[in-house]
């Protein structure tokens, strides 16, 4: 570390930036606070089936054994629903279909909003050219994952809705003290509780329309004398103030976040950057009858729109929010104080930390039976 990179950090205050990374010397970065909008890994989360196998293979690792309130070993079967892709183990797969009937969706491995969902009904026999002819003929099928649909959703009036929730990741940096050169690093997490999205029509299994089975807003625009008519009754915000919903369902989004956030360190810590990064994502949940949640997916570029006044609020909200945890976060941890309790913390909530390897087991303990 040179002189000007070790001045800089002396400085006591702090520059948040928000640049493009081709117009800035990132050498001379060391005082900054960046948002940087995406990493370059993010494919390892942003991609269904590489989110899926990432998640399989660090249930593995050691840092990730953690037991539940009861002491069952906890691991990602908790909270993501079946998964396999059509493209690999076909004969595995259509065993497993055949004894397992219902509904399933196909999707695509790296498509958002919606594109290229398809919903497939598992009767027997069940064939790999019906699942292809379900999605297309041209397609290739390991391009898209298959995964249990919940047929019975936890609705609200009478529509099925998710929940989209906000996890901010934060890389924070600051010289070494052990031998005067180099640095160190840690990684945290952060969830946002979101806001609510439903679907514009009651929710019916049977139907094949997908407006009634996928909530996002992208979606329900495609009905657009429908949408334009209900459009503020598709979002709405969260109030956590039941105690199911504080005590218990934010609890567990909490602690899969932080999960999350653990098991895909290795892929999204921004330890190459010579200034702290943060990063938002936008993880989706939806809750089943039994009151089970379930992560569906992890978008790298969550929308902002503010097409209603549930997201107009809720946006404004988590983003001021966000930059003043990651400033204070970053000035806490530059100076060697903990990254806890942090007093500009009003809705976020800290999910992991490399400061304190024990959060996480504690938040899964006190959150699944």
């Amino acid at each position: 570390m040179d002189d000007l990179e070790r001045d800089l950090f002396r400085d006591p205050r702090l520059t948040l930036m928000i640049i493009k990374p081709d117009r800035m010397n990132w050498n001379k970065l060391g005082n900054c606070l960046v948002f940087e909008r995406c990493h370059p890994h993010r494919h390892y989360i942003a991609d269904k089936w590489q989110m899926f196998l990432t998640l399989r293979r660090s249930s593995t690792l050691r840092h990730m054994q953690m037991t539940t309130a009861s002491g069952k070993p906890f691991d990602f079967k908790w909270f993501i629903l079946y998964t396999a892709n059509p493209g690999y183990y076909q004969r595995d797969l259509m065993q497993y279909l055949d004894s397992h009937p219902g509904i399933y969706i196909l999707k695509r491995t790296n498509y958002s909003q919606g594109i290229g969902i398809q919903i497939y009904r598992a009767e027997r026999p069940n064939t790999v050219d019906r699942i292809r002819t379900c999605i297309g003929n041209r397609a290739s099928l390991n391009q898209f994952v298959l995964q249990k649909y919940i047929e019975r959703p936890l609705l609200i009036d009478k529509r099925k809705f998710d929940l989209r929730v906000y996890m901010m990741l934060l890389s924070c940096k600051r010289p070494s003290t052990s031998n005067g050169t180099g640095f160190e690093y840690s990684y945290f997490a952060f969830c946002y509780p979101g806001y609510v999205k439903l679907s514009c029509y009651p929710y019916n299994k049977v139907s094949r329309d997908l407006h009634v089975h996928l909530t996002n807003q992208f979606v329900q625009k495609q009905r657009w004398t429908m949408y334009t008519r209900v459009k503020e009754t598709t979002t709405c915000a969260v109030e956590p103030k039941p105690d199911w919903c504080k005590n218990t369902l934010y609890s567990r989004i909490r602690a899969i976040v932080g999960y999350v956030a653990a098991a895909f360190r290795p892929h999204l810590e921004s330890n190459a950057s010579p200034a702290s990064v943060f990063r938002l994502y936008g993880p989706d949940f939806i809750v089943d009858e039994d009151l089970n949640v379930w992560l569906l997916e992890v978008n790298t570029f969550p929308a902002y729109a503010k097409n209603t006044a549930a997201l107009s609020g809720s946006i404004r909200n988590m983003w001021r929010e966000a930059v003043t945890i990651a400033t204070e976060a970053t000035l806490r941890y530059r100076n060697r104080l903990p990254v806890s309790g942090l007093t500009s913390m009003r809705n976020f909530q800290l999910a992991y930390s490399s400061e304190d390897p024990g959060l996480l087991s504690e938040l899964v303990k006190q959150s699944f039976a």
